[in-house]
């Protein structure tokens, strides 16, 4: 589910209830309580919904931003004061009439206790969704763990070369020897040996 495209919806919920019951009136029409009742409502169950999920889910998107995280964060901030300006005059005035102010008697301490019981809320909601973000596992970031896939699948797909075989040195046939044409017993595997041979053969004198 994507929560940021609810919150937006819920956003523009709030805007559409209010305008449906503000243009009937402007057209004369009497809208009977119970239906004025049930728009109200509506209208601020959707508002409640926008502004403390709203300022949770920005402060999810600060916490996983890699670019941007000041704004998201200012707008964060935005948020909260506005919930705290909206939501707590309420407060203050329903401790008029509540036990509660018996034991809050000044506009102080009145005050402070509206201003943060709206913010623990926000904050509360914001700290949790924070962390449930760090008790994530790390996730690889995108293309890393597609690179090893693509090197496997390349060396797969792609055969190398075979090495190339040498070739085979030819066997050296046994050559055939030249005898001393002087008949003195030596023999020669070359003929240039064998003429080297012949000019100090000692047969030579008795051929």
């Amino acid at each position: 589910m994507r929560w940021g495209s609810a919150i937006a919806g819920c956003a523009l919920a709030v805007t559409c209830l209010r305008l449906v019951l503000v243009s009937v009136e402007v057209d004369g029409v009497v809208v009977p309580t119970g239906v004025r009742t049930a728009l109200l409502t509506l209208a601020g169950l959707a508002a409640g919904v926008v502004i403390t999920g709203g300022g949770a889910w920005l402060a999810r998107a600060a916490v996983r931003a890699q670019r941007g995280r000041g704004v998201l964060v200012g707008a964060w901030l935005a948020v909260l004061g506005c919930s705290v300006v909206l939501v707590a005059p309420h407060l203050v005035l329903a401790l008029d009439t509540s036990p509660l102010g018996q034991v809050l008697r000044s506009p102080g301490e009145r005050w402070t206790w509206s201003v943060l019981a709206v913010l623990v809320v926000d904050l509360v909601a914001a700290a949790a969704f924070a962390a449930e973000l760090f008790e994530l596992p790390l996730q690889p970031r995108a293309g890393s763990s597609a690179r090893p896939a693509r090197r496997a699948g390349a060396g797969a797909g792609t055969a190398r070369p075979a090495p190339r075989e040498l070739p085979a040195e030819p066997s050296s046939a046994p050559t055939e020897l030249l005898p001393c044409r002087y008949s003195c017993g030596r023999t020669f595997d070359r003929s240039a040996k064998e003429r080297g041979h012949l000019r100090a053969c000692p047969a030579r004198g008795n051929a």
